[in-house]
C-alpha cells in the first residue's frame, strides 16, 4: 500500500496516474485497452497512453477500485478527475477547504487554483 495527495481537477476526466508514482512490482497488473477517451494536458497537448491498471482507493473509512490511465508524463504523482468524483464525492465545500464523500465523511483539501494559477 502506498500513500498519496491526490490532485483532484474538476474539469479533468478519467484518473490518472503517473508510471513512477505506480508501487513497485505492478507491472504485471498493468492490462492494455484499445480505446481511450481522448486526453489533453493542461497545455493542449495530446496525453497518450494504453495501458491502464486498476488500483484500491482508501479514503476515509471506505475502499474502492478505480481503473487509472497510466502515463510516462504528468506534472503530478496522481490526478483524480471528475469520474471518480462523480461516482463517490457528495460535495466539494470551499469556504471549509473540504471534500465530502458519499458515506458522510470528508477529507481537506490542501490547495486551490483558480483558473489554473495558484
Amino acid at each position: 500500500m502506498r500513500l498519496m495527495t491526490p490532485t483532484l481537477d474538476t474539469g479533468a476526466g478519467p484518473p490518472i496516474i503517473r508510471a513512477d508514482a505506480l508501487p513497485q512490482g505492478c507491472e504485471r497488473r498493468l492490462h492494455p485497452r484499445q480505446h481511450f477517451p481522448h486526453i489533453v494536458d493542461a497545455n493542449k497537448h495530446p496525453v497518450f497512453s494504453r495501458r491502464m491498471i486498476t488500483l484500491r482507493l482508501r479514503s476515509c473509512g471506505f475502499a474502492t477500485e478505480f481503473d487509472f490511465v497510466v502515463v510516462q508524463r504528468l506534472a503530478v504523482p496522481v490526478l483524480q478527475g471528475i469520474r471518480l468524483i462523480n461516482r463517490l464525492g457528495e460535495g466539494l465545500f470551499p469556504r471549509r477547504q473540504r471534500l465530502g464523500w458519499s458515506n458522510d465523511a470528508s477529507v481537506p483539501i490542501l490547495s486551490c487554483t483558480a483558473c489554473g494559477k495558484g
